[in-house]
């Protein structure tokens, strides 16, 4: 007899276990897999993340975004200021 089980992973999942092998069940014969698998933790050094997105060039951009708007913003408030 094969027992095959999808359970996430717990304390009654393995008291389940031990009570199939006290009734005369094999471990050969007892299949538990867990069903998430264990998450990697990202890291913020590496500027290229596994889901595709770089991050630096993401900062590039929001670099160079944040100079254009302080140099145009300064532009148009000393145009509101001091006219032409």
């Amino acid at each position: 007899m094969t027992v095959i089980s999808l359970f996430e992973h717990s304390l009654k999942l393995e008291l389940a276990i031990s009570e199939l092998e006290n009734n005369q069940i094999g471990r050969e014969c007892i299949l538990a897999k867990p069903i998430f698998l264990e998450q990697t933790e990202y890291s913020f050094i590496d500027p290229f993340n596994n889901n595709g997105m770089n991050l630096f060039l993401v900062s590039c951009i929001s670099m160079i975004m944040m100079l254009l708007g302080t140099i145009y913003g300064l532009f148009f408030i000393w145009v509101l200021l001091f006219g032409d």
